[in-house]
């Protein structure tokens, strides 16, 4: 009997230290961007500056991140913060002035937003 407890005691300790404690980490929020021109034709090669606060965005200063489309006019950016973002889309004379500048909402954790930016010439 008192060999049986203390294999079953053993058998706990075991267990005890046997297992690992599992922590869920929610992922940071993410905003994926697609960049597109006339007739909806996707944009290469574009800026996407993102920006904290609309006078940053004004004044293009204190960019958070920049990165540039790839051939199907996309761009993800990752481990952003939870909250609004104003950004920047140009490539050569072609930018998002006439269009929309900002995230409708702030972003949120374990969430990727997404966006479509129509970008174009507004210097006419």
């Amino acid at each position: 009997m008192k060999k049986l407890g203390i294999t079953l005691l053993l058998a706990l300790v075991a267990l005890q230290f046997g297992c690992k404690e599992t922590e869920y980490v929610e992922s940071a929020p993410q905003l994926e961007f697609t960049i597109v021109k006339d007739n909806l034709v996707f944009v290469e090669g574009a800026t996407i500056s993102l920006y904290t606060t609309q006078d940053d965005w004004e004044t293009h200063s204190n960019v958070v991140q920049s990165l540039q489309t790839d051939s199907k006019g996309q761009a993800l950016f990752e481990e952003l913060e939870e909250q609004r973002y104003y950004f920047f889309v140009e490539q050569d004379e072609l930018n998002n002035l006439a269009d929309i500048a900002a995230t409708a909402e702030p972003l949120k954790i374990g969430q990727k937003s997404q966006v479509l930016v129509k970008i174009a010439n507004t210097n006419l």
